[in-house]
């Protein structure tokens, strides 16, 4: 009975020695996990933030450009607007300031 308490002893005392290195494995591994995820987010985090400041300066961009695009078109009319002033004014001016 001596010797099998002594077996059964040593056996749990490996299986237990095991656990112990299994768990500390686990742990180190868990951490080195937990390590490349938050590099992983940071990374992703940085991205979303690039992005971000993407679309603003695109948004930014666009808006400079439609604002552009609406100066030209109000110039487009308002030289569409004399040209056609001027067509019709010589006689008229005239008529006008003879008139006056």
């Amino acid at each position: 009975k001596h010797q099998q308490f002594t077996e059964v002893t040593t056996t749990l005392r490996t299986q237990l020695d095991t656990a112990s290195k299994t768990e500390v494995e686990l742990k180190r591994t868990i951490e080195q996990l937990q390590s490349r995820l938050t590099i992983e987010m940071d990374k992703v985090e940085e991205r979303q933030r690039a992005t971000a400041q993407q679309e603003q300066l695109w948004e930014q961009q666009k808006m400079t450009l439609e604002e552009k695009i609406r100066r030209l078109e109000g110039s487009k009319v308002d030289a569409e607007t004399n040209a056609k002033a001027t067509q019709r004014s010589p006689g008229r001016e005239q008529t006008a300031e003879s008139q006056g």
